[in-house]
C-alpha cells in the first residue's frame, strides 16, 4: 500500500514557504488517506490509532518533485521496494 499527498506550490512566492505545522499537516493527510484507502471512516480515534501504531517516522516517505506528488508506504523502506518496484522516474 502506498499514500499518495499531492503537492502544490505556492503561487506568487519567490521560493518554497511551508506552513510552520507542515508535519501535522502531512500526518494528518496521510492517516486520513490510508484510512480511506482501507475503508475506515477517517474519524479522530482513527486518525490517531493510525498514527500511534503507524507512524510516519517509520514509513518511507519519496517526494516526488516532477509529479508534485509525496509518496508515503507504511512499514519503511523494505515495504517500499516491494510496492514501488519497478520505480518510475517521472
Amino acid at each position: 500500500m502506498k499514500i499518495q499527498i499531492p503537492l502544490q506550490p505556492v503561487k506568487g512566492a519567490a521560493q518554497s514557504i511551508l506552513p510552520a505545522n507542515i508535519n501535522s499537516i502531512v500526518q494528518n493527510e496521510y492517516a486520513v488517506k490510508y484510512l480511506e484507502d482501507i475503508g475506515v471512516h477517517p474519524t479522530k480515534e482513527n486518525v490517531d490509532f493510525v498514527l500511534t501504531n503507524l507512524p510516519i517516522k517509520e514509513a518511507a516517505v519519496i517526494p516526488s518533485w516532477a509529479n508534485e506528488t509525496l509518496t508515503i508506504v507504511p512499514g519503511g523502506v523494505d515495504q517500499a521496494k516491494q510496492n514501488l518496484l519497478p520505480l518510475s522516474i517521472g
